[in-house]
């Protein structure tokens, strides 16, 4: 969350850090699990995602997906995109074209991650539920431990906040 909040938020022009792509924004991190307990449920990441509805957000970046489709998870996009509110998702890592969900449910902005050299990722899920594509290797952004600790990562999970952020 650390690393992806940074990419979608980090405050710019204060000569510390990094600088995102966004300017001025306010991130709300909504911290979730996912449910070992239950087989690995992805139900409490869908909790934040009602919770960020309820709270106000604009956008919601989801850097995270997997499961099947299910229509009551459709409801609550259906839900966002009714109060105008933005939902971006990861594509997923497992270069192939299957639907990968949260990012192919209707009013969710898949995407999808491409390399230095502007060409998809090997690593990017791809296809007709993938709606854009944005740098997603090697990116440069916060890490979690204190407030000078950066790294690079890879995924399509840091190219979901580069676009959300812009």
């Amino acid at each position: 969350g650390t690393h992806t909040s940074g990419i979608a938020g980090a405050a710019t022009n204060n000569g510390l850090g990094i600088a995102s792509i966004s300017y001025n924004v306010k991130i709300m991190a909504v911290k979730t699990k996912i449910d070992a307990s239950s087989g690995g449920s992805l139900q409490t990441p869908y909790l934040g995602v009602e919770y960020a509805i309820a709270a106000g957000a604009n956008v919601i970046s989801m850097s995270w997906g997997g499961g099947a489709y299910s229509q009551t998870y459709q409801n609550l996009f259906d839900l966002a995109y009714s109060m105008n509110i933005l939902c971006v998702a990861a594509a997923g890592n497992s270069n192939t074209n299957i639907p990968m969900y949260p990012a192919s449910y209707n009013y969710v902005i898949s995407v999808g991650a491409t390399d230095a050299n502007d060409l998809k990722a090997s690593f990017s899920n791809y296809g007709s539920t993938v709606d854009v594509m944005a740098p997603g290797v090697g990116i440069f952004s916060c890490l979690a431990g204190n407030n000078s600790s950066y790294g690079n990562l890879s995924g399509t999970s840091m190219a979901c906040p580069l676009v959300s952020g812009l």
